[in-house]
């Protein structure tokens, strides 16, 4: 904490040269503000990090003139979403996540990694507002993903399959909720074995599911 807070007096004499300065140098006062940010984020300080983040998305946003430009605007957007979500301000936390997609989805292939943890956390928010279809919709994004990955994360593929089929599942669409779960029985079981937890669990869900179509 200590450390966190020498850092903050390092930075606010930092915004002070440059607020004596006859010229602003912005890319240093955006790393400045997110360096800001980024402290008060981890001190569970959310609304100044807030703050900080806004006032470095203010600059960034009149400055692109490259990829890099609005790669670096992507990321603190997502940055700031993670902030809105730890508020429990869901919708400014969508807003942001899907600021960030848009931009990578200019340039980044559909199945580019960057977008993973991306889809996944829209894919949430939809999921506890009870929007399940966008839901579903970005699960599927994140699963989409995760299968072209050369080591795949079958805790996250597990988590994707289950929370897409469960979803289908509450829409009365068996068919659809059981080709996720046997989707990741079929892609796990050859990796963790047929006697690993996850994948019994979800083939007892297969089996309750096949009764629901019975």
């Amino acid at each position: 904490m200590e450390d966190n807070s020498n850092a903050l007096v390092y930075y606010e004499k930092a915004l002070t040269i440059q607020d004596t300065s006859q010229t602003t140098d912005h890319s240093s006062l955006t790393s400045i503000y997110k360096s800001m940010a980024s402290i008060y984020k981890s001190m569970g300080n959310y609304s100044d990090a807030v703050t900080f983040y806004l006032k470095a998305i203010a600059i960034e946003e009149k400055e692109l003139t490259s990829y890099s430009d609005e790669a670096t605007l992507s990321n603190t957007y997502s940055h700031i979403a993670t902030v809105y979500s730890s508020l429990g301000d869901k919708n400014n936390a969508l807003l942001f996540y899907q600021k960030a997609s848009a931009i990578k989805e200019k340039f980044l292939s559909p199945h580019d990694p960057s977008l993973l943890s991306i889809y996944t956390n829209i894919a949430s928010i939809y999921l506890s507002t009870e929007q399940k279809s966008d839901a579903a919709k970005y699960f599927e994004k994140s699963l989409q993903i995760q299968e072209t990955l050369p080591s795949p994360d079958y805790s996250l593929t597990h988590a994707l399959r289950i929370k897409t089929a469960q979803i289908y599942e509450s829409f009365k669409n068996y068919g659809a909720a059981l080709q996720h779960a046997e989707s990741y029985v079929s892609e796990a079981r050859s990796a963790l074995g047929s006697d690993h937890q996850t994948v019994k669990a979800t083939q007892d869900y297969i089996e309750s599911l096949r009764r629901l179509t019975a």
